[in-house]
């Protein structure tokens, strides 16, 4: 399932649960277990450089400057939009590269 993962992913603009949640953002998963997280606003957009790795379905993130493993149920629909679950909340992600 990794390999699915790696590419670009954005917030699905359709999906009112994912925008309340985390708003307009996109995510670069990198072939080498970086990933960068991009939260967009009018003023600027704000970068995140975090790590992750795959452990079964969870996705396992962490950032060097406040470390903190953080874990999220992840899976894809028949769509092939990212699915991501934290605490019952669902997100949805659709890939743009």
């Amino acid at each position: 399932m990794m390999k699915q993962l790696i590419g670009k992913w954005k917030s699905d603009p359709d999906d009112p649960s994912t925008q309340e949640n985390y708003g307009e953002v996109t995510q670069i998963f990198h072939d080498d277990g970086r990933l960068t997280y991009i939260i967009h606003s009018s003023e600027k957009d704000q970068a995140m450089r975090l790590v992750y790795k795959v452990d079964g379905d969870q996705l396992v993130t962490d950032q060097a400057s406040a470390p903190a493993e953080h874990r999220t149920k992840f899976s894809f629909d028949e769509r092939g939009r990212l699915i991501l679950e934290h605490e019952g909340e669902r997100s949805r992600f659709i890939r743009i590269r």
